[in-house]
C-alpha cells in the first residue's frame, strides 16, 4: 500500500509528530511505504565537477565493512543505548538524510531481537551505504543502493504502472541526490531491497557487464517462488520503462535479462525473523561475482 503525501509530510516514515488519539498512533503495517507527491530537492552544493575523495581515504585503507566480531567503539555503544534505551518520544526523528529523508526512532527500535524490521531502517541502510560509495576503491564497482519498496505495494496491487513508474523516478531522483553519483548512467550495479510478506530481498542489477540476480537467505526448490515471481516481473519491467528514457545503452543492455538466483552456503528454510539482517548484510559486503 502506497499513501501520497502532500508538501508538508517529507518523511519516509508514516508516523507524525502530531498529538492523536492512541488509536491513531498505531504503527502502519511493515509494506506499507509512504512517497512524496514533490519531486525531491537536492540541497548539495552545485559544482562544476564532482569532488573525488583521495586514495588515502578510500578502501582498503578505509574500513567500510561492520566487523561483527568486534568490540564496539565506545561512541557507538552510548548511541546504542541511547536508542534502545526505550525511552524518549517514539516520534522523535533519529536519522536525517540530505535530501530531507526522516527516520523516527520507532522503526529503528524494530531492530530489538524477534522483530521484524521495517521497511524504513532498509532505506535508511540504503542512504548509508550510498555515501559510503564515495570511499570505494578506484577498482571496485560503483554501487547504487535504492529504497525499498521502490514504486510502492498499492499501486503494484492494482497493476497502476504510470503511478509505479512516477514513484520510481521520483524515488530514483531522491537516493541519487544522497549519493556520490550524479546520474543513473554512473552506476555499475543497482540493488532494489523488496519486502514481501514480512520477508526481505534484494534485486540486482549489472549494467555494464549485464546480469540480474536475487539476493535471498531463503532457499526455494526449482524456480523463484511464485509469489515473489510477479512482483520481480512488475519491478523490472518499471526499471527498463525508467532506463529506456535515462540511459537507452543500459536499458538495451538488460531488457533480454532473466533472474537468477544466488546460491549462499548461508540459505535456510526455516529463518523468518532475520531475513531483515541478511538483506543488509548482503546489500553491504556483495560487490558481484568476479
Amino acid at each position: 500500500m502506497v499513501v501520497d503525501k502532500t508538501e508538508k509530510e517529507k518523511d519516509q516514515i508514516p508516523f507524525t509528530q502530531d498529538e492523536k488519539s492512541e488509536s491513531e498512533m498505531q504503527p502502519a503495517p511493515l509494506d506499507i511505504v509512504f512517497v512524496e507527491k514533490e519531486i525531491p530537492k537536492c540541497i548539495k552544493p552545485k559544482s562544476t565537477r564532482l569532488t573525488k575523495t583521495s586514495e588515502a581515504l578510500r578502501s582498503p585503507y578505509k574500513q567500510r565493512v561492520v566487523k561483527l566480531h568486534e568490540k564496539k567503539h565506545t561512541i557507538e555503544a552510548r548511541i546504542a543505548d541511547w536508542i534502545f534505551s526505550a525511552n524518549g518520544d517514539i516520534w522523535e526523528p533519529l536519522f536525517k538524510t540530505v535530501s530531507g529523508r526522516t527516520t523516527r526512532r520507532i522503526a529503528l527500535e524494530t531492530f530489538y531481537p524477534d522483530e521484524y524490521f521495517h521497511a524504513g531502517v532498509i532505506t535508511s541502510w540504503s542512504v548509508v551505504l550510498n555515501s559510503e560509495e564515495l570511499y570505494r576503491s578506484n577498482d571496485s564497482r560503483e554501487r547504487l543502493f535504492g529504497l525499498c519498496n521502490i514504486m510502492g505495494d498499492y499501486n503494484l496491487s492494482k497493476k497502476r504502472e504510470e503511478f509505479m513508474l512516477e514513484n520510481f523516478r521520483l524515488n530514483m531522483q531522491s537516493i541519487l541526490c544522497d549519493s556520490p553519483f550524479g546520474s543513473i548512467k554512473a552506476v555499475e550495479m543497482l540493488f532494489l531491497p523488496s519486502l514481501q510478506d514480512k520477508h526481505f530481498y534484494l534485486l540486482i542489477f549489472y549494467f555494464k557487464t549485464p546480469a540480474f540476480e536475487i539476493a535471498d537467505n531463503m532457499k526455494y526448490k526449482g524456480k523463484l517462488k511464485a509469489k515473489h515471481a510477479t512482483r520481480v516481473r512488475m519491478m523490472t519491467k518499471i526499471l527498463l520503462s525508467y532506463l529506456e528514457k535515462e540511459s537507452p545503452k543500459m536499458y538495451a543492455n538488460i531488457k533480454d535479462l532473466e533472474p537468477t538466483t544466488l546460491d549462499l552456503p548461508w540459505g535456510n528454510t526455516n529463518n523468518f525473523a532475520d531475513c531483515g539482517v541478511f538483506a543488509m548484510r548482503h546489500m553491504e559486503t556483495y560487490h558481484g561475482k568476479k
